[in-house]
């Protein structure tokens, strides 16, 4: 009986574990995408700034 318990209680363990490992898995996929907005978002903002810059540049000539 002891034995039995035992056993049924690492099984328990083992898929604890294993729920762990795939949450785990899963943050890291979502920190990947995160970070591949982020720099697209940061690339944007960029670019954007160029152009803003380019557009204050001639509207100042143009005065």
């Amino acid at each position: 009986e002891i034995m039995r318990e035992r056993e049924e209680e690492i099984r328990n363990i083992h898929k604890g574990m294993h729920t762990v490992n795939e949450i785990y898995k899963d943050l890291a996929h979502l920190v990947v995408q995160s970070a591949g907005r982020c720099r697209s978002n940061r690339d944007a903002n960029g670019k954007h700034q160029g152009q803003h810059r380019h557009g204050l540049e001639a509207y100042r000539e143009g005065q």
